[in-house]
Order: C-alpha cells, then sequence, then structure tokens
C-alpha cells in the first residue's frame, strides 16, 4: 500500500441519477496535492467503482477542485483546504448465466451444496 503524508477519508454521496460523488479533503500545500488525487483515483478502483464521464486526457482529469480555503482567506499555506470531488458508478458484475457465452433457453447453474430436483426420466 501505498504511504502518504496525511490521512485521508472518502465521503460518498448518492445522486437523484443513482451515480455517486466521491470525494476527499486535502489539507495543507499545494505541493502533496497528487496524494490525495491518487488516493481517491485508488479507492474508487479498490470499491468496484468506476468514473462516470471520464476525461481522454486521464483519470485525474475527471477530478474536480474546489477551494475551500485558499490564499485569499488563509494566511499560512498550511491552513488551506482543497475538496476533490469525482462522479462515479457501480460495477455490477453480470450473472453468470447473462454473459454471452452461456447457451439459451437453460436455467441457470445452481450454487455449490444445492440438491436439483430429478426429472422423471432420471428417477
Amino acid at each position: 500500500m501505498k504511504k502518504y503524508t496525511q490521512w485521508y477519508e472518502v465521503a460518498l454521496h448518492e445522486q437523484a441519477d443513482g451515480s455517486f460523488i466521491a470525494s476527499v479533503i486535502h489539507y495543507g500545500n499545494y505541493e502533496y496535492l497528487h496524494e490525495a488525487y491518487d488516493f481517491l483515483i485508488a479507492w474508487v478502483k479498490k470499491n468496484n467503482y468506476k468514473i462516470k464521464n471520464p476525461s481522454p486526457l486521464g483519470e485525474k482529469e475527471s477530478i474536480r477542485q474546489i477551494y475551500l480555503i485558499d490564499s485569499h482567506s488563509a494566511k499560512k499555506k498550511e491552513e488551506f483546504q482543497t475538496k476533490l470531488e469525482v462522479e462515479i458508478i457501480k460495477i455490477v458484475a453480470p450473472r453468470r448465466w447473462d454473459r454471452p457465452n452461456y447457451r439459451r433457453g437453460t436455467a441457470p447453474p445452481t450454487q455449490a451444496g444445492t440438491v436439483t430436483p430429478k426429472t422423471k426420466a432420471e428417477r
């Protein structure tokens, strides 16, 4: 796991269309802001989400920066607060019988350990 100079926590907010906004707040100088970007992108991938509208320029370009406290309202760089937001959607794994290589017209496979009822011909 990558080491970061500060601790980050992801806040997740659900949108009306079913997508989510994932955000983190970076405290301090902009020198280590790239760590917040890396953390947010790693969190999205680790938790089975994907960026809803990815930028063709790269994942980091899809993330919004919101300056909560910047040079206009703080005297020291250590007081800066920058919020990073990205719109994401949950990745849903297809069921095995939804995959194209599964034959149509047959029942989905049973789970391991369950007994399937025998047909009259098998009895």
